[in-house]
Formats: C-alpha cells, structure tokens, sequence
C-alpha cells in the first residue's frame, strides 16, 4: 500500500480497495461443483441418521441428554417433519460451504478440513453455547450436538474442497 498525494490505495494482493473494488459475483452463482454440492449435503443426513439413532447408533446418549424417550419422541410426531426440515438446512448449509471454500481458496480435502474446523469452532460452537447454557439445556448435550456439526461440516469442507 502507497500513502501520498494520487496515492494508488490497493489491498495487498493487488486487489482495489474501497469503492474501487469490484465484486465478482460468480463468487456467490456460479462457477462451483453442484454435484458435490448434493453429496455433501447427503452427509449430515446420514451422519445424523446414525448419530442419533437409538440402538445402534449414539440415540440413546442424545435421549438422555435431552430427557426424552424414543415413545415420547415419536408421540410428539416423529421425525418426518424435522427430517424434511434438515434436509433443506443441508442444502442450504452445502452450497453456503462450497461458496467459503472457494472464496477462500481452501484446496484440497486437507485444506477444507482446516477451513471446518474453523468455521465450526469459530461460528457454530461458540454461538451455539450462549443459547445451551441460556436454556439450561447443559454442556454435555452442546458438546455432543457440536460434536456431530464438527464431524459433518468437517467432511463436508473436505469432500467439497478436494472436489471444487
């Protein structure tokens, strides 16, 4: 960066500052891999159908973190709704991930690995911990929900890194 009289004001990299920057917006439509865009969006569906399966996945720690039974669980409507729900919050979640990992150039399933855990522990952790401990919902259930993000939004960077 110049300072002075007709100074050129630029960022370091080259790139305008300011006013002068211009914005690329195939940065936000385009230009990405709508088929891993898809997968990645499969894999906290199939993560989350295990994690929080009774039985033969981890439910029945979830259940008793949040003080529920299977029965109640199903009397209260079951999972259709909430399952539709996720799955266009997954979407939503793997196309908003495909844009970071481009914007940030992260290359490579190391790379996007690096950039999850960032994102989980920066954004989701922390923003999530003030509405646990608000609710008196505990450190154990925040701890085991942030635990199945991190798992999945690390995977998801990953594959949407190695495959962009």
């Amino acid at each position: 960066m110049t300072h002075g009289a007709g100074a050129d004001y630029t960022l370091s990299g080259g790139a305008p500052a300011c006013a002068e920057r211009q914005i690329d917006m195939t940065l936000w439509t385009g230009e990405l891999n709508y088929v891993a865009v898809v997968v990645a969006a499969l894999i906290p569906m199939a993560l989350g159908m295990w994690w929080y399966a009774p039985k033969f996945g981890l439910g029945d720690i979830w259940l008793g973190l949040v003080g529920m039974t299977q029965e109640e669980i199903q009397e209260s409507g079951g999972s259709g709704p909430a399952m539709g729900l996720t799955l266009i919050g997954a979407f939503v979640q793997s196309y908003v991930l495909a844009l970071l990992v481009k914007m940030t150039g992260a290359a490579g399933f190391g790379e996007g690995v690096v950039l999850g855990i960032w994102l989980l522990v920066g954004i989701v952790a922390t923003t999530s911990l003030g509405v646990y401990v608000f609710a008196g919902r505990g450190l154990r259930l925040w701890a085991f929900n942030n635990a199945y993000h991190l798992v999945g939004v690390v995977l998801m960077t990953g594959l949407l890194a190695a495959w962009s």
